[in-house]
Order: C-alpha cells, then sequence, then structure tokens
C-alpha cells in the first residue's frame, strides 16, 4: 500500500472490518507514517519503526499511543543475517527483490545513490549500484 496514492486509514480499516491492524511495520523512515500507524493499528497492536528516521527528533501521539496499549520497538536490520534464508528463495523464484528497487544508477553515481536514499527523494525505495 502506498500511502501517497491511497489514505491509509481508509484502506487499513476497509481491510480489517473497521478494527485496525494488529501490526504495522514502518520502513521509510518517515516520523509522519509512525503517527499514521499509530492511528490505523488497534488497542493492543504493536507498531515496529525499521526505516531509518534521519531527523533528530520525531513528534508522536504518545497519549493515543498510550491510551490504546501500543507496543512500539524500534531497531537496524543486520540484512547479512538474512543473506543465507533470502538467497534460496530468490534463487527458487518464491521471492523477487526487484520490486523494491527504484533506482539502479553505475557506482561512479554511489554518492548521487546514498544522497536520494538518505534524503527520501524521488520516491526512492531502494537504489543499486553496478560496476
Amino acid at each position: 500500500m502506498n500511502s501517497a496514492k491511497q489514505n491509509l486509514g481508509e484502506y487499513v480499516l476497509a481491510a480489517t472490518n473497521g478494527l485496525g491492524a494488529h501490526a504495522s511495520i514502518e520502513a521509510v523512515g518517515s516520523a509522519d507514517l509512525i503517527t499514521q500507524a499509530a492511528m490505523v493499528t488497534r488497542p493492543g497492536g504493536r507498531i515496529a519503526v525499521i526505516g531509518v528516521l534521519t531527523a533528530p527528533t520525531a513528534t508522536l501521539p504518545w497519549f493515543r499511543m498510550f491510551m490504546k496499549n501500543l507496543s512500539l520497538r524500534t531497531g537496524l536490520v543486520n540484512p547479512q543475517n538474512f543473506i543465507s534464508k533470502l538467497l534460496p528463495l530468490i534463487e527458487q523464484g518464491r521471492l523477487d527483490p526487484t520490486v523494491i528497487v527504484s533506482h539502479r544508477l553505475p557506482l561512479s553515481e554511489g554518492t548521487r545513490g546514498y544522497d536520494v536514499f538518505a534524503g527520501h527523494k524521488e520516491n526512492v525505495l531502494k537504489v543499486v549500484l553496478t560496476p
């Protein structure tokens, strides 16, 4: 679901018969999406923030999160831990990682690729650098 194209609240409520999500994952790095996750997660639910927030602080709806008894977890993912599990799935055709690649750049444009990714520019998801 792309919250830039659809209303997240309407989408989640329609998909859950008005109950809200059991769990929400914010994987972009947007404080606004964390707030939206708090709004669409049902009472007693969980929010995982794995997107890297580049802003030094973020304002969150703490009162709403408290009153809904939401659990919030954050942290970085160590992709090296998952390579041995994911590569066979890719090789078998059961997992297509290309769906999250939004930019392909030559290695010589690596600085620009990092700038686009870190700055959340050009609707970036993932940048692949090729030699």
